[in-house]
């Protein structure tokens, strides 16, 4: 009778291990799916941190770079003023050179410190590739109407095309005459 009390005894421990240990299996299998979740969402975290660094620096190159453009702008701003009409009307810049340093009366040809004028405004021009340019030529009040028209476009179209041949695309580039 001892013995089988014993044997009973031993046979209940052994089976209360053996649920123990599969309980604890079960345990195991938990715990390492939920590391590999872990393990998996880290990895997550870690390339979205990345990701988002990456951004931060693009975000601070793209700050420094408009900072630099605007000082450039200032800078080309302030030399432009020593030579021409400077004024800022909402969007646009407005740069005004006068037409008797441009051309001689009653013609069409750039004098050589027009071209030089317009070589440093084409300078600043080129540093804003997103803007678009409109000449206005114009002329004085001796002549027909018709006659001053064509004479201005003729103008504003030399000016075009010497901003042109400095280096500003033609597709930025329009001209209209005033008369």
């Amino acid at each position: 009778q001892y013995t089988d009390a014993l044997e009973a005894q031993n046979r209940r421990r052994a089976e209360s291990l053996e649920e123990t240990q599969g309980a604890l299996g079960e345990v195991r299998a938990e715990l390492a799916a939920r590391g590999d979740e872990l393990d998996e969402r880290t990895r997550e975290l870690q390339a979205r941190q990345a990701e988002l660094e990456a951004r931060e620096r693009e975000l601070s190159n793209a700050r420094q770079a408009r900072a630099a453009a605007e000082a450039r702008y200032a800078e080309v701003y302030a030399q432009l003023q020593e030579y021409a009409n400077v004024r800022q009307e909402r969007d646009e810049t407005i740069i005004t050179l006068n037409g008797e340093v441009l051309f001689e009366t009653d013609r069409a040809t750039l004098l050589p410190i027009a071209r030089e004028r317009l070589s440093q405004v084409a300078t600043a021009l080129r540093d804003q590739p997103e803007r678009t340019i409109v000449i206005e030529g114009h002329t004085d009040n001796q002549g027909s109407t018709q006659y001053n028209q064509r004479l201005s476009l003729q103008r504003a179209n030399a000016v075009r095309a010497h901003l042109i041949s400095a280096g500003i695309p033609d597709s930025r580039v329009t001209a209209v005459g005033r008369g």
